[in-house]
């Protein structure tokens, strides 16, 4: 009698775990929506640093050509690069929208962070532009679908970028990208255009911000000295680069690098991560 009692008592207690289990599973379980647009990507990911090179050409040339069609004043294709949701929010029109991205002459892009899955990935970047001549930062969050290769834009600011950079911005349960004829994403890794953007990078950190410029030389010998010994930098583009030789290491790769009235060397670890001399 003793035993059954026990028995009793024991299948009482696999029959509430089971029960439970199956609850936890029922509640747990994510529907999908066969009838859902398959541009909606979804994100869980926490936001990290982005270190691909790729990557930051794909964005790069995003940046590069809203600036471009700026530029150009052709207002359907600002328009077209820019999140649909956005443009609604703001208020953004055939008006207004050159107003975003005017007058930039230049740009470099310097910090990326990421929230990420198979298919697509929201990054919060920060540039440095040149305007009117001056240099001042740029915030903005660029939405990639990597399945159709297709891109949208949008402005922040320095506060939401800082909480994508410390891991605190309110992760995006998914986005949706506008498919056009102007969001297509198509980048070339090609080797010249990355040392022009890191070339380019120093050039304007040497014109408006020396002590920065003076932080990533590879050979520092003293602030002073290196204002009074460095040679003027002068803005090239990809074309002036003649020549440049690849060195893979451990950590990261070195490149001696011609163009037609410089030679560089290029010491770069990740993705804007890099370290220059100059003669």
């Amino acid at each position: 009698m003793k035993n059954k009692k026990v028995n009793f008592i024991l299948v009482f207690i696999l029959i509430i775990l089971l029960i439970g289990n199956i609850y936890y599973m029922f509640n747990n379980i994510e529907y999908s929506n066969d009838n859902e647009d398959d541009k909606i990507l979804k994100f869980n990911d926490n936001y990290k640093k982005e270190t691909d090179e790729y990557i930051y050409g794909i964005i790069y040339d995003g940046i590069k050509k809203i600036i471009n069609y700026t530029n150009e004043k052709t207002i359907d294709g600002v328009l077209s690069l820019l999140d649909d949701e956005y443009v609604r929010e703001e208020n953004i029109n055939e008006e207004n929208v050159l107003s975003l991205f005017d007058k930039i002459t230049d740009f470099s892009l310097q910090e990326v962070y990421k929230s990420q899955n198979e298919t697509g990935g929201i990054y919060y970047t920060r540039s440095i532009v040149e305007k009117n001549n001056k240099l001042s930062n740029i915030f903005l969050i660029i939405n990639l679908n990597y399945d159709d290769e297709t891109y949208e834009i949008k402005v922040t600011d320095n506060d939401n970028f800082e909480k994508a950079k410390k891991n605190r911005q309110e992760k995006i349960k998914k986005i949706s990208i506008s498919n056009n004829s102007y969001n297509k994403y198509s980048y070339n890794y090609d080797t010249g255009e990355i040392l022009y953007r890191y070339i380019n990078d120093y050039y304007l950190k040497y014109k408006y911000l020396k002590k920065e410029a003076y932080e990533l030389m590879i050979n520092k010998k003293g602030y002073d000295n290196y204002i009074k010994v460095t040679p003027n930098v002068e803005k090239i583009e990809v074309t002036d680069i003649i020549s440049f030789n690849e060195k893979i290491n451990d950590d990261n790769i070195t490149y001696d690098v011609k163009t037609i009235n410089r030679t560089y060397e290029i010491v770069i670890s990740s993705a804007m991560d890099y370290k220059i001399n100059v003669e």
